[in-house]
């Protein structure tokens, strides 16, 4: 990878665990997965943070890219809230540049409405990244649980946000 080339690390945290997507700069997917975390509560957050280091020792992400909790529309948990902010301290640690993006960010990135569910957005992101096509969730029901590929397309639409972000501030 030469110098300039930028490389983009999104965590998408769930209570399992965390989906990952890292792309190029120009948005080809060269990693994507759920990492499933299977410890004692009280230790989950150490070793997701473990888990992302060896990412970042992986894929030399230029930027670890995350939601931000406190934007307008972010619901998250107590333990998740504790995880992003650990997360930013490896990153800014390890000499990883760190964006966050709240939900609003994402869906106008991604040219949907405010208002957006979570399906609407793993659609747009599987038509932006082609090979994640095959694995979009189905519709999830109301009384259904969360599907389990959804953090990855969390996770891409932090990526593209990111990287829709940088390819407007360089085209000015």
């Amino acid at each position: 990878m030469s110098g300039n080339a930028l490389r983009i690390l999104a965590i998408a945290p769930v209570s399992r665990g965390f989906g990952i997507v890292v792309l190029d700069a120009s948005g080809t997917p060269l990693d994507w997965r759920v990492k499933e975390i299977h410890v004692e509560p009280e230790q989950k957050n150490a070793r997701c943070v473990y888990e992302v280091n060896k990412l970042i020792e992986a894929h030399r992400p230029q930027v670890l890219v995350l939601e931000n909790y406190r934007a307008p529309g972010a619901k998250k948990r107590k333990r998740v809230k504790e995880l992003l902010d650990a997360l930013t301290e490896l990153a800014t640690d390890s000499g990883v540049g760190v964006a966050t993006y709240g939900p609003r960010d994402v869906r106008a990135a991604l040219d949907l409405p405010p208002g957006a569910n979570k399906d609407k957005v793993a659609a747009e992101v599987a038509k932006r990244i082609s090979i994640l096509r095959k694995r979009v969730p189905k519709l999830r029901r109301l009384w259904e649980s969360e599907r389990y590929v959804m953090p990855i397309f969390i996770a891409g639409a932090l990526a593209l946000t990111h990287l829709s972000r940088t390819q407007r501030k360089d085209e000015r």
